[in-house]
């Protein structure tokens, strides 16, 4: 809920007294989706809570109304009574708002020679203050693991350590892909990929000629692919000589703009191709 106040006071319609929201309370109102092993809520998941007052925003545009929410589910909108020792969360005056996805977000992990600053806790807490309640972070294979246990790698970093829903998109960097297990992972929920056209010397490059047998792969399987695009190729012709690498703008010097039309272009050949 998010209109320039806080949410913190109590309701004035009967059930609980408005109570803490965890990591999210505070201006910007209150977070309900703290996510599974959520440091600090201690609200169990088959919970009531109802928020009253509010102009609640959905797909057919925003109306003043009530919403219960019952563990993890919306169960009604409309004009509502607080039930017996139900949490009620007074959002008069506020926007009430489905919680925002962030399907990109590097968190908790290891780039290159680079550790990031952000893990699980401090990157949820930061989200969900901002109203997003699912980051989608990314699963990286790493030499001499399989893509299952690169897999359980990460999702025992962010096991009980976020603040809010996490979900991971999968990035092999074996060849040939191991189709059983991908097959498993997929029919396990991790239905999203992600590949790179570029990254030799750090062994994420995929060529265009290996995408295409991936993307015809993907198609039969139901799954989809985020694919990084930067031209391999251009940007090896780049001449960097004379650039100065103390200059922030040296950044875009080395990756050209053609670099990217040129992956895009491949890219959506493939799409085009496989129906991917």
């Amino acid at each position: 809920a998010d209109g320039g106040r806080s949410s913190r006071a109590g309701s004035r319609r009967g059930g609980d007294r408005n109570e803490g929201a965890g990591a999210g309370e505070g201006t910007l109102g209150a977070v309900l989706k703290t996510g599974h092993g959520a440091q600090g809520t201690g609200h169990g998941t088959d919970r009531s809570v109802l928020v009253v007052g509010g102009t609640v925003w959905t797909p057919d545009g925003a109306r003043r109304a009530d919403i219960r929410v019952r563990g993890e589910a919306i169960a009604e909108i409309g004009a509502l009574t607080p039930g017996r020792r139900e949490r009620v969360i007074d959002a008069a005056g506020l926007h009430v708002l489905p919680g925002m996805i962030d399907v990109h977000v590097h968190v908790d992990d290891t780039i290159g020679r680079c550790e990031l600053a952000d893990t699980f806790p401090t990157a949820s807490e930061l989200a969900v203050r901002t109203g997003l309640t699912t980051l989608g972070g990314f699963v990286t294979q790493q030499g001499g693991e399989t893509l299952s246990e690169a897999v359980d790698r990460c999702l025992t970093r962010a096991r009980g350590r976020s603040h809010c829903d996490v979900a991971f998109h999968l990035t092999p960097t074996v060849w040939p892909w191991d189709w059983t297990e991908v097959e498993r992972l997929v029919s396990a929920g991790f239905t999203t990929f992600k590949l790179y056209t570029t990254y030799r010397d750090d062994g994420l490059f995929t060529s265009y000629e290996r995408l295409g047998v991936v993307m015809e792969r993907l198609v039969s399987l139901g799954a989809r692919l985020l694919v990084h695009c930067e031209d391999d190729g251009t940007l090896a012709a780049v001449d960097a000589s004379g650039l100065d690498f103390s200059d922030p703008r040296t950044h875009a010097a080395l990756r050209p703009e053609r670099a990217e039309v040129v992956a895009v272009e491949r890219i959506l050949e493939l799409a085009t191709r496989t129906g991917c």
